[in-house]
């Protein structure tokens, strides 16, 4: 009778202890940074850069400021894809990962290429 109450309060404590852990695990957010550049390594302002969660789909965007630079905070750990577009460029993007232990996450430079549409 005690092993089997003791081998139930284990399983128990078992799931609140994932449980916990699993909602510790959504709260932790960081952000991504990153610049948009032509193939001259000039930058590309007001570039639209969208971050798609792979987990559930569900995407934000930020532009890019006069340097070519942008920042997208407050987001899960877990892997993105990385859409950037801007009027004029042919459209780019990356997988990066943004992990647990990081508060940042530098993405490596985007060189965009002219579209050729004048």
């Amino acid at each position: 009778h005690n092993t089997r109450l003791l081998i139930f309060l284990i399983f128990v404590g078992c799931i609140l202890f994932n449980v916990q852990v699993k909602a510790q695990g959504d709260s932790v957010t960081g952000s991504f940074v990153g610049v948009v550049l032509d193939k001259n390594k000039v930058p590309i302002p007001n570039a639209t850069i969208t971050f798609v969660y792979t987990e559930t789909g569900i995407s934000v965007s930020t532009q890019s400021d006069a340097n070519g630079q942008f920042t997208r905070n407050a987001l899960r750990s877990g892997a993105y894809i990385v859409r950037v577009t801007a009027k004029g460029f042919v459209n780019d993007e990356k997988i990066a990962t943004l992990y647990a232990t990081q508060k940042i996450s530098v993405i490596p430079p985007f060189y965009l290429e002219s579209d050729g549409v004048a």
